[in-house]
């Protein structure tokens, strides 16, 4: 993804990209995006104010059409020490940061299809894992489903945010080794997967052949997110869900050593089975 951030930066006269200077405080931009309800985004405004006003970071809630054009958007993607978003096309311009840079992923609460509601991160492999040269904050999963999760928002609350912030300006003016290991880049969900891939490889790849059309199973491509799979929802439920033939469509996980390993992270079900 470097060489990739890097040809682009090219292409508009921009690379190799400026560092940051120290002297100034970092830039962080907090992308607008449809899954934030109104308090949401109340919420994160309010966070910018307070760090501008405390002149720790320069702070922005920004909608990239305003921004101007591609090259303009480029810039200020280049610019950005820290990158506040959730998930989906707000978040693709992340890998476009300069070295040490933070993307701090505030994850939403998805709603399947099936009506199930569970934490999710969705693009892991594109800011995350496949960004070593970044370092990737997860809001954590409970915080984001809350105590009584049956609406997908407002699902931001102050303290959790506030604190992932802060450990994103500390980790962008101290400095973090790189590149960043796979697992250290990833959400407690793609940990999971991780893990449990490594209990389990041939079901693992059973699994991704069919998400990723190998095999045919059209609920399987469309269940595509980690968290689909840690958490037992859609084609990764045990029912399965029931195909235009009649017959259910499944997808290939070991439900067994899943739960053992969701419960030693202390993960929740969000309506799969406990054990």
């Amino acid at each position: 993804m470097a060489a990739f951030r890097d040809r682009v930066h090219a292409g508009r006269g921009a690379f190799p990209m400026a560092p940051r200077t120290p002297a100034q405080p970092p830039r962080v931009i907090i992308v607008a995006n449809k899954r934030f309800g109104k308090d949401d985004a109340q919420l994160l405004e309010q966070i910018a104010k307070e760090l501008n006003l405390a002149q720790t970071a320069s702070a922005t809630f920004v909608t990239w059409p305003s921004v101007g054009d591609f090259a303009a958007q480029m810039r200020l993607a280049a610019e950005t020490d820290v990158y506040v978003s959730a998930p989906g096309t707000a978040l693709t311009y992340a890998p476009f940061m300069r070295d040490g840079s933070v993307f701090v992923a505030l994850g939403w609460r998805l709603k399947h299809p099936t009506g199930r509601i569970v934490p999710s991160f969705m693009e892991q492999q594109l800011v995350g894992g496949g960004t070593p040269y970044l370092k990737s904050l997860f809001l954590g999963s409970k915080d984001i489903m809350g105590i009584n999760a049956t609406a997908q928002t407002p699902y931001l609350t102050g303290p959790p945010v506030r604190a992932l912030f802060q450990q994103a300006l500390q980790l962008v003016t101290q400095g973090f080794e790189r590149p960043v290991p796979v697992e250290d880049n990833l959400s407690i969900e793609g940990r999971v997967v991780r893990e449990l891939c490594s209990v389990d490889p041939l079901t693992c790849k059973l699994a991704f052949e069919q998400i990723n059309g190998h095999i045919a199973n059209s609920q399987c491509r469309a269940d595509v997110w980690p968290e689909l799979m840690v958490y037992e929802v859609g084609g990764f439920s045990e029912g399965g869900v029931k195909s235009d033939k009649g017959g259910p469509m499944k997808c290939a996980v070991n439900r067994t050593e899943l739960r053992r390993i969701r419960a030693r992270h202390g993960l929740l079900g969000y309506g799969a089975p406990e054990e």
